[in-house]
């Protein structure tokens, strides 16, 4: 598992105090504890978490090309193969 900074991207106020999610934060990507501003989440939060949500939209709705897949892949070993293990009949 990749460690991850749990001071990444806060402000220096949350270093100073120590942020209690900080533990937490250092074992996922997840969006834990962001922070508010006022009752809304902060505007880069917000942003950030709307471009994800964007990539994964297009990711999701662009048609897949086994072909490539296979290309980008190949290098690392993997072999897609198209089949199914449904009944035929």
């Amino acid at each position: 598992m990749e460690m991850v900074d749990p001071n990444a991207g806060l402000p220096d106020s949350a270093r100073r105090r120590g942020d209690s999610w900080a533990d937490l934060r250092r074992f996922t990507r997840a969006r834990i504890a962001l922070g508010r501003a006022g009752g809304s989440q902060r505007t880069a939060e917000l942003l950030d978490f709307r471009l994800a949500h964007a990539r994964a939209r297009d990711a999701v709705m662009e048609e897949f090309h086994p072909g490539v897949s296979g290309w980008v892949l190949g290098p690392s070993g993997y072999r897609p193969g198209l089949g199914t293990a449904a009944p035929t009949s």
